[in-house]
């Protein structure tokens, strides 16, 4: 089966990595395999250790490579993990949708049943009272805005 090697430097969260071909090669599953954590067998002369991510046309699949050991007399084996966005990434492209979690942008309107994420800054203002306290005082306390 045909593995199209290529390499990326795009975080993994990146939908649409770039990415730069290094090479084509013919490799063969390792005895009983995953689809989703294939392990292929590949003789090459090339230097393999230099790819990072790999596509499969018989799985129509994009895979991480998560390992590349070098067996013995040019022969390879790549160990390989399914990249989610990267495969479904025409059907995850057509559809519309609120992203109700983030760690950078949020929305405090979008209640999503378990946390908001909010800020407190405190703030504290002294102030002395011009003729001090004698006796029984009470103070009042408001909290607002300052107009």
């Amino acid at each position: 089966m045909t593995i199209n090697g290529y390499k990326y430097k795009s975080p993994n969260c990146y939908i649409n990595k770039e990415l730069e071909t290094v090479a084509d090669f013919e490799g063969e599953l390792r005895e009983a395999s995953s689809v989703l954590d294939p392990v292929f067998e590949v003789k090459s002369d090339a230097n393999l250790a230099n790819i990072n991510y790999c596509y499969i046309a018989a799985f129509n699949r994009y895979y991480y490579i998560t390992n590349v050991v070098w067996v013995v007399n040019n022969l390879w084996r790549i160990f390989c993990h399914v990249d989610v966005l990267m495969t479904y990434k025409p059907n995850l492209l057509q559809h519309d949708a609120i992203i109700a979690r983030n760690k950078e942008l949020y929305n405090l309107y979008i209640n999503d049943g378990e946390s908001f994420k909010v800020t407190q800054n405190s703030r504290v203002v002294e102030k002395t009272f011009p003729q001090g306290f004698t006796g029984e005082s009470y103070v009042l306390i408001l909290v607002g805005d300052d107009d």
